[in-house]
């Protein structure tokens, strides 16, 4: 039924008047229930009501969701060496901060910079704590000396200092782990070095907190806990368009004529084709993701194209036809002394999720 607006507007006139009478007689002892809700009716009314309202709705509820324990700074806009921030639902604290006269590389070199500058390297630890993967990237972090934003060294060559890489946009998976290195050329004898992630949590670095000696790996969340299960040889790791199934998890040595013998870290699968077409892989984005005491490793190797105990690697498969399978090997560079590993099965097939995952203790 619909009601012509002026004479609605009676109605309602009439319903606010019996409500103001009602409580006025009550003297004052109305419940909270009826409070609250005359509370909010009038607050549409006055703008000072409308604003206190409006802010309370606009207060994040997602910082408490899935709370795992981790202590963050009181103010997250005056933070200091080893404190740890949050802003929608990723976990940052600085780690360490050290300064050096070049900038190093994966490969060894030593990137030259200008005179009466000096490099900055500031280690991040990160933790999500989302139900999704989520995308970590060095231009959410910015660095400025003394109120003047620093450049990070222009290389072609990946960072890599103290066996910390720096990482570049990177896809997190929920409920993990990345430490990743950040560089700035800045002036010698600057005074004060501010870091922003996303503009809301600030760490404010004096001299005395830069070091030079080599940084020791130390995670910033020890007390965090991720409770995984175990997958085991045989496991069907997804199944739905086709049939995924685990063989298990080796070490391969792979002699190149040019860096020697390297290492490498292979989880073995076998592909069932239980579709009604051909999977074709020759348009997929292959996006394999490994982890180590559930901080994030890299990516899997393309260039190894041994075969390893019977199965080629996924990235030389170029489809399966229906009926049929496939016996493959995702790589990654070695995971040295082992410890808990977890590999994420994205074929990219589906966008912003993946496959499956492989979680093993070695």
């Amino acid at each position: 039924m619909r009601f012509k607006r002026g004479f609605a507007l009676i109605i309602c006139m009439i319903v606010f008047s019996a409500m103001a009478l009602g409580s006025g007689s009550s003297g004052g002892s109305t419940s909270s229930e009826t409070g609250s809700t005359v509370g909010r009716a009038e607050q549409t009314e006055t703008g000072d009501d409308e604003k206190t309202e409006s802010t309370e709705a606009s207060e994040p509820e997602k910082e408490e969701v899935n709370d795992p324990g981790i202590e963050t700074a009181t103010s997250l806009n005056e933070m200091g060496l080893g404190d740890i921030g949050i802003k929608d639902g990723i976990y940052v604290g600085l780690s360490y901060v050290k300064r050096m006269t070049y900038l190093p590389t994966a490969l060894g070199t030593e990137e030259k910079i200008g005179a009466g500058n000096e490099v900055i390297l500031a280690f991040f630890d990160f933790y999500n704590n989302e139900n999704k993967s989520v995308s970590i990237a060095p231009e959410d972090i910015t660095c400025y000396a003394d109120g003047t934003q620093a450049e990070d060294v222009e290389t072609y060559i990946k960072v890599e200092c103290d066996g910390i890489k720096q990482f570049y946009r990177e896809d997190v998976a929920e409920h993990s782990q990345m430490i990743s290195v950040q560089d700035y050329e800045v002036p010698t004898g600057w005074e004060e070095l501010k870091f922003f992630y996303k503009s809301e949590c600030i760490w404010i670095i004096s001299q005395d907190d830069v070091k030079t000696e080599p940084f020791n790996f130390e995670s910033m969340y020890s007390g965090l806990v991720i409770s995984r299960d175990i997958t085991n040889e045989g496991d069907v790791i997804y199944s739905g368009d086709y049939e995924i199934i685990f063989q298990g998890v080796t070490d391969y040595v792979y002699n190149n004529v040019v860096y020697g013998d390297q290492p490498y870290t292979v989880f073995k699968f076998t592909i069932n084709n239980t579709g009604s077409s051909a999977i074709d892989y020759s348009t997929a984005g292959h996006k394999m993701s490994a982890y180590q005491n559930n901080y994030y490793l890299g990516d899997a190797t393309i260039t190894l194209d041994d075969k390893i105990d019977g199965y080629s690697n996924i990235f030389n498969i170029d489809s399966i036809e229906v009926g049929m399978s496939a016996n493959v090997y995702v790589a990654f560079d070695s995971f040295g002394d082992g410890g808990n590993l977890y590999m994420i099965y994205d074929d990219g097939y589906i966008s912003s999720d993946y496959r499956g995952f492989v979680y093993v203790e070695r």
